[in-house]
């Protein structure tokens, strides 16, 4: 890969190249299936003309020179592409996109040329990609001048045996990571630096990637200021890039005592109906944020929320993230295992306290009618074991933990309707005098085994 960034690049320019695992299919029009090579395009999205026919392989073969354009007036899309008169195959495909339309308003800065070069070698019977480049321009609306880069890629080497060796993870190009933020030495010659493999003898195969401009003999000198210009964004992107975001539904169960029935007074207001113990299951979701300090390891802070008013579901999270590959070829899997401590509070509802005046406790006023909970309030240690599966920039997870108790007390928590924005919520540790519960030992706890699964996804 070879990124090359001119001298003067514009200061505001947010194009970024992210790598991966894949990249070097980024720019394969024929893996990607790209919409001007399909036949159903043919005279209806795009119109193509037999251009020329050109001699290869030292006069041996022959290949067609098409050229394509779109046939709407408002794309700008178009290029030629040839193809062996003999095998069919694609060997060379360029084509440009100049399109001068800003998709977002609060950046200046928008591409206004973008030109796409893919070469492919036939070693036998398949046709691989021997280089690709991008050239684009980019122009600043607010200090109205144009800047330029370069990226390409070249195939060095390549084995069709069939014996597949994976990069090892730690190794790899990961997702999210900006290629365009990597350093360069500013030399324009990337082909004749690296051998690329076996060449045909067409002429134009002459890819003519060196690009020339009137300063190219500045580039070495003023890349170190360039550079300082972009090294505060560089570590700002690379410090953004690890941020992770997740989701997930989550779920515990209560520890029977096997009452299904309880009675609940307050003061001298005796409730002589007999109430029903809400569902063993307790259903939960999950927001969490988390750091990747390493390919193999991620810290995080979660939040646990019930998904029932039935339920008193509320922790918090912290955890670090150990990661263990176990499928290396393509998208990886792992075997995770983590550590952590939970804080919070868990129980269920006893449904709604009703009375004629407003209900006071220990001299704080609550709305008359107040949903209560009876639970606890809990610090816990946590572990976790359980795999996770990336693909591109989203990680679907799954994940089994178990809490073991450092210190819990029963609570009752009151919760009664407050401003608009948030409810007036009161805890008082249980019992107290002023509400009865029959029988008192109603809660018992949570199970210590929690589950877990959703996706995490990066920036």
């Amino acid at each position: 890969m070879h990124n090359l960034r001119f001298p003067y690049r514009d200061s505001v320019d947010n194009i970024r190249y992210y790598g991966g695992p894949f990249i070097a299919d980024w720019n394969d029009p024929v893996r990607q299936k790209a919409v001007f090579l399909n036949p159903s395009s043919f005279n209806k999205k795009y119109n193509y003309r037999l251009e020329t026919m050109v001699q290869h392989n030292f006069g041996k073969d022959t290949a067609y020179v098409i050229q394509f354009k779109s046939t709407d007036k408002e794309q700008t899309l178009q290029g030629r592409f040839w193809i062996d008169k003999e095998t069919s195959s694609y060997m060379k495909i360029e084509w440009s996109n100049n399109n001068p339309q800003n998709l977002n308003p609060l950046v200046p800065s928008r591409k206004i040329t973008k030109n796409y070069l893919t070469i492919y070698q036939k070693l036998g019977n398949i046709s691989l990609v021997n280089y690709t480049s991008l050239k684009t321009k980019i122009y600043n609306s607010k200090t109205r001048k144009e800047s330029n880069s370069v990226l390409e890629f070249i195939t060095t080497d390549c084995n069709l045996m069939g014996h597949l060796e994976p990069i090892p993870f730690k190794k790899r190009l990961q997702y999210g990571v900006p290629i365009s933020e990597m350093e360069n030495y500013g030399n324009t010659d990337f082909e004749g630096d690296y051998q690329k493999i076996k060449s045909d003898s067409l002429s134009f195969y002459k890819s003519d990637s060196s690009i020339i401009y009137n300063n190219v003999k500045s580039i070495g000198e003023n890349l170190e200021r360039v550079n300082s210009r972009v090294n505060f964004r560089a570590k700002i992107f690379r410090f953004t890039k690890n941020i992770t975001t997740s989701y997930a539904l989550t779920g515990a169960l209560y520890k029977s005592r096997g009452v299904d029935n309880f009675y609940l007074n307050y003061v001298n207001q005796k409730n002589q109906d007999p109430r029903e113990v809400p569902g063993r299951f307790i259903p939960g979701t999950l927001l969490g944020i988390g750091y990747k300090l390493a390919p193999l390891s991620h810290v995080s802070i979660s939040f646990l929320y019930a998904l029932s008013k039935a339920n008193l579901y509320k922790l918090t999270s912290i955890k670090y993230q150990r990661f263990f590959l176990i499928k290396k070829i393509g998208n990886p899997l792992f075997l995770t295992a983590s550590v952590g401590i939970t804080a919070g509070k868990t129980g269920f509802s006893l449904g709604k306290l009703s009375s004629e005046i407003d209900i006071v406790l220990d001299d704080e006023s609550l709305k008359r009618d107040t949903r209560i909970y009876l639970g606890n309030k809990l610090t816990s240690a946590q572990t976790g074991i359980g795999f996770e599966y990336r693909k591109r920039k989203i990680s679907y997870f799954a994940e089994i933990q178990y809490m073991g108790t450092i210190r819990e007390k029963d609570i009752l928590q009151f919760k009664s309707k407050g401003n608009f924005f948030k409810s007036k919520i009161i805890v008082r540790h249980y019992p107290i005098k002023e509400i009865a519960v029959n029988p008192v030992n109603l809660y018992r706890s949570i199970s210590p085994v929690t589950m877990s699964t959703g996706l995490r996804l990066g920036f």
